[in-house]
């Protein structure tokens, strides 16, 4: 854990730009190569004492971005409805590789439900009519030679959600060992890049952005 990787905090919250290959949270095998530790331990040493650390949502260990906790146990009911309701506005940003350039399109919205399965040691998502209902809306940023840089909105929050949606639509994410065999050797190009929503003393809107990894630079400005 890094001091800059903390984008915003007060007395209430903190956020986070999570690299890609760190999970948000502990596992069985791993308790301490993950964010929620290691967030922790920074936070216990510079506080000097034992700090409320809550989460409330998560990122897949491959994907980079924006996390939020929560440092005041009054206030974990709100921050939990916030995402239970669907009341925070998610931005994420991702490099596709386009594998039919005539049905790219410059909006679109993917309403295709989602059920979740085991497969080898971890779980997969895939499109099915017994799935949850999964809704992501999509934009088309720019396009360099074979590949789009999209801007992703996910209604609800499904596992690797944005990515079976993407792959449906002949655009697989760069870098997705899971869904798109060609780049498992490269880092996933998927981005948690912004959150939105009502801050809980102030209840004004607060607009937060991750930072964007080097590795995105393939597309200029």
């Amino acid at each position: 854990m890094q001091a800059d990787w903390i984008i915003y905090e007060d007395e209430i919250l903190i956020a986070v730009n999570k690299p890609s290959g760190l999970s948000t949270q502990g596992t069985e095998k791993s308790t301490k190569h993950n964010l929620y530790y290691q967030l922790q331990e920074f936070l216990d040493a510079r506080e000097q004492k034992k700090t409320y650390l809550a989460l409330h949502h998560r990122l897949d260990s491959a994907t980079s971005g924006i996390i939020i906790f929560c440092k005041d146990k009054n206030y974990n009911k709100y921050i939990s409805e916030l995402f239970k309701n669907n009341q925070i506005k998610k931005t994420y940003l991702a490099v596709c590789e386009i594998i039919d350039q005539k049905s790219l399109q410059t909006t679109w919205t993917t309403n295709a439900p989602l059920i979740i399965f085991p497969f080898k040691h971890y779980k997969k998502s895939k499109i099915s009519n017994k799935g949850k209902t999964s809704i992501t809306h999509f934009k088309l940023i720019k396009t360099l030679n074979n590949y789009a840089l999209i801007e992703c909105l996910p209604q609800t929050g499904r596992l690797h959600q944005i990515r079976v949606h993407l792959n449906s639509c002949q655009l697989p994410i760069v870098g997705d060992y899971h869904y798109n065999k060609n780049f498992a050797s490269t880092p996933l190009m998927l981005h948690a890049l912004k959150l939105e929503f009502y801050h809980p003393i102030s209840k004004k809107v607060i607009q937060l952005e991750a930072k964007i990894p080097e590795y995105f630079l393939i597309f200029p400005n």
